[in-house]
């Protein structure tokens, strides 16, 4: 990942979306994991590796959404990540559908 857009402008971006959870287990057929596509890793992102993102882009950022088609509050990380975002002063969402 590198801290530039694809935009070809060269500027760092200002807003983010991660999807921290895809868990196959909601077997949403609009979601990719859902579909059940092979190239889209299932699981819970750690909380290492959302610091190595956060530590590399932050800086920049401004916003960060976490909902991206996953449930985040299944992730039992999801508070230290949103600590972690606030120490470098970013706002976080995470539309939920609390479908569990």
């Amino acid at each position: 990942m590198s801290a530039n857009d694809n935009t070809g402008t060269g500027a760092p971006p200002g807003e983010m979306v991660i999807r921290d959870v895809a868990d196959d287990d909601q077997l949403c057929p609009q979601q990719d994991v859902g579909q059940g596509r092979e190239d889209r890793p299932k699981g819970m992102m750690s909380f290492e590796h959302f610091k190595q993102i956060i530590d590399e882009v932050g800086p920049y950022l401004y916003e960060l959404d976490m909902s991206n088609w996953g449930e985040p509050i299944l992730n039992r990380e999801l508070y230290r990540m949103i600590e972690y975002a606030h120490s470098y002063r970013i706002y976080v969402s995470f539309p939920a559908n609390l479908n569990r």
